[in-house]
């Protein structure tokens, strides 16, 4: 009886907050002095895939309004030699889906004229695993040639319901063949490994859904918090060593922790905060 109490109050408390709408909760504008890789909203990290190298370079042409050198793009290039290396190089963004559904990626990119024209999107559900599994989803062919800007493109995910709520989300953009070769974007041009693959605007939207925070409350007597509720400073500890999140009621992830015991409170402040560990998502009350 006190379970079912628990949920309700939890549910009470996580749909007073209003409507579920598309909202973007991690998006890169690679924008600074310089460029960055941190993330302009949200949390994530990039990582580049099978030896490709990375510098920054200007953003100007792509969907990003912003003027002067800080409008930065994320310039990728070693390629695979033609007709090696299918869909093993290129960029991968990680991010954490959790209280978010129905999935939504999208990114800018520029191809330079010698860079291959062909490019596919995949999916991994658990970048967590020591050989995360990656899923083809969706295919990309430059049709308007190189040294051009193709903004907007939008990967509707919306459908992988293993994406939603998920704190190991990741997305890779990838050199594909086609024909068995890789074909330069530029007709009049050869494919060159040093061709370059610019990216801006990266942005991963989702549908906010703070109840998916209940579903896993059925699991929370395996590892209970304590104290809860806690004052600022405080530790809380878990019942045994996890991963953990601790998310903020609108969606930001304050601390993370790999197979911690316990975690402080100190830099949070007052509020309902969700715990989401390896074995199910509590409520924690900062007081």
């Amino acid at each position: 009886m006190k379970h079912f109490k628990f949920l309700g109050a939890i549910i009470g408390i996580l749909l007073s907050i209003g409507t579920f709408a598309q909202t973007t909760f991690v998006q890169w504008t690679f924008n600074a002095s310089g460029g960055t890789a941190t993330p302009s909203t949200g949390s994530g990290t990039v990582a580049l895939v099978g030896g490709t190298t990375q510098t920054f370079a200007s953003g100007s042409g792509s969907s990003d309004t912003t003027s002067g050198s800080t409008n930065q793009a994320y310039n990728t290039t070693t390629y695979a030699a033609q007709s090696t290396g299918d869909k093993t190089r290129g960029v991968q963004f990680n991010v954490s889906t959790v209280l978010h559904r129905d999935i939504i990626f999208s990114y800018d990119v520029r191809l330079s004229n010698t860079a291959n024209k062909t490019y596919v999107v995949q999916y991994s559900t658990d970048t967590s695993a020591s050989t995360p599994v990656w899923t083809d989803f969706y295919t990309f062919t430059a049709g308007n040639g190189g040294d051009e800007w193709y903004n907007n493109n939008t990967v509707d995910l919306s459908s992988i319901t293993a994406l939603n709520n998920n704190a190991n989300v990741g997305i890779r953009v990838v050199s594909a063949l086609a024909g068995g070769v890789y074909t330069a974007a530029t007709s009049s041009s050869n494919y060159k490994e040093s061709g370059t693959v610019r990216y801006d605007m990266v942005t991963f939207k989702g549908t906010y859904d703070p109840t998916l925070a209940v579903n896993d409350i059925k699991n929370k007597d395996k590892n209970q918090l304590y104290p809860n509720p806690v004052n600022i400073g405080e530790t809380v500890f878990f019942g045994k060593a996890t991963d953990y999140e601790v998310i903020s009621i609108s969606g930001q992830v304050a601390k993370t922790g790999k197979s911690a015991a316990s975690f402080s409170t100190s830099g949070l402040t007052k509020g309902v905060y969700i715990i989401k560990t390896t074995e199910g998502t509590q409520k924690l009350i900062v007081k």
